[in-house]
């Protein structure tokens, strides 16, 4: 019989010391590191605020409706209008 000659490993040199490599499995490369760091989903900089849309939109909620308090325009404010040429039957002032 022949006798068999070892395997000789390879190694490689990382920040903690010289590392074995297992035969048949190629070491991680800094190109294969790059791409892993590329394809992975993007994170914010920064903490986020919750994203308030829709039915649950509580921002929304305190808005002060435009329509709601009926008068759009003050007396004072049409009265200058209408001297200024505007026609007296104003359709977007509400009288109580």
């Amino acid at each position: 019989m022949s006798k068999r000659q070892p395997h000789t490993l390879q190694t490689e040199p990382t920040p903690e010391g010289e590392q074995t490599l297992i035969p048949g499995i190629r070491p991680i490369t800094t190109r294969d590191r790059l791409t892993l760091l590329a394809n992975a989903p993007l994170r914010p900089r920064g903490e986020q605020e919750p994203l308030y849309i829709g039915f649950l939109d509580e921002s929304a909620r305190s808005q002060l409706d435009l329509f709601s308090r009926g008068v759009l325009i003050t007396d004072e404010l049409r009265d200058r209008h209408i001297a200024n040429g505007a026609a007296d039957d104003e359709t977007d002032h509400f009288q109580p």
